[in-house]
């Protein structure tokens, strides 16, 4: 299982982000149930109390760009792709015949 998620996450290239959350994960598992629950309990009190504000937000803007990015991405190759097909007709109507698109 774990094979294949790393496949799968370097065929979309988020093997980084994934090879972290395991690197985490491992060593919550094999932290002792105290430490544990004395970590959840500091981390969560660091975001109540505006101390970890900093790294919450990175976090949230980190993934916000991400998004964004992917998106930014969509809307470029559906406009690249628009472009080909009207300059293809525009090449067509010219020259009066078909030329075969050089995406293939």
């Amino acid at each position: 299982m774990i094979r294949d998620v790393l496949v799968q996450s370097m065929a979309k290239g988020l093997f980084l982000p994934a090879a972290l959350f395991i690197l985490i994960f491992t060593a919550i598992l094999r932290m002792p149930k105290e430490d544990v629950s004395t970590l959840v309990f500091e981390t969560l009190d660091g975001i109540r109390s505006m101390y970890l504000f900093g790294y919450v937000m990175s976090f949230v803007l980190a993934c916000g760009w991400a998004f964004h990015a992917k998106w930014q991405r969509r809307v470029l190759r559906g406009e690249v792709s628009r472009v080909s097909d009207e300059k293809t007709a525009l090449q067509n109507l010219l020259t009066g015949k078909d030329i075969e698109s050089s995406e293939d």
